[in-house]
């Protein structure tokens, strides 16, 4: 039996407060092998694109002689050693978010980009993980953001049809994703703002996620 209200939540950027550590980390090792700014605009363009996708557009962007899964273990080296160093930083307002969807009966799901055990082994760190039903990476389907196999399958396996959803975004790939899904996008943005592109495909948007609890709670029309 298909329930009738869902909320999926993306992860970097969103709950967890890492596009800026990810970001340092490309520009640790753009350093470390002696590249230009070039790969810190490849990154940001890259916010919400499973390894994959981020992978092709990194060999095609910096051409012949680039290997990006070399490069890349030198990124996520200098991120894991600064969530163990300093804590994995969560996003303010979160876990009275998903206090109020659950006191209002939401089913709650984790769709990331981010493969599913590095997704799993932050959100515990951070004690996240608890609070959702379950967690689609993006090793777990075949096309990524802004496909919408992702929510999709996220919506699915909390038994919630798409149109009953709502999807908790920070980046442009994310809200293309959640509207091609069907579902409401709702963007609460971090390193990038949203463009003209995709204003219309804006549910709601806010600076913060406590922010959205009104809306949650019925009192934001």
């Amino acid at each position: 039996m298909m329930l009738n209200k869902g909320a999926i939540f993306d992860m970097d950027g969103l709950m967890i407060d890492s596009e800026k550590i990810v970001l340092m980390g490309y520009e640790f090792a753009m350093n470390k092998f002696g590249y230009g700014k070039e790969i810190l605009n490849l990154a940001k363009s890259c916010i919400g694109l499973t390894y994959d996708d981020t992978r092709r557009k990194f060999n095609e962007g910096m051409g012949k002689g680039f290997d990006y899964d070399s490069f890349k273990p030198n990124v996520s080296k200098f991120v894991h050693n600064y969530f163990r160093t300093n804590g994995v930083p969560v996003k303010k307002g979160l876990f009275e978010l998903l206090e109020a969807l659950k006191q209002e009966g939401y089913r709650l799901c984790v769709a990331t980009s981010t493969r599913e055990s590095t997704a799993k082994e932050e959100l515990i760190d951070a004690g996240i993980l608890p609070h959702f039903e379950d967690l689609v990476g993006g090793d777990n389907i075949k096309n990524g953001k802004p496909a919408p196999d992702i929510f999709l399958e996220a919506a699915r396996r909390i038994s919630v049809e798409p149109e009953h959803c709502i999807v908790f975004e920070d980046s442009i790939n994310g809200i293309k994703a959640a509207y091609n899904a069907g579902m409401k996008p709702i963007m609460v943005p971090d390193m990038v703002e949203p463009t003209e592109e995709i204003l219309p495909m804006i549910y709601r948007r806010f600076k913060s996620l406590d922010e959205a609890i009104p809306l949650i709670k019925g009192e934001l029309k």
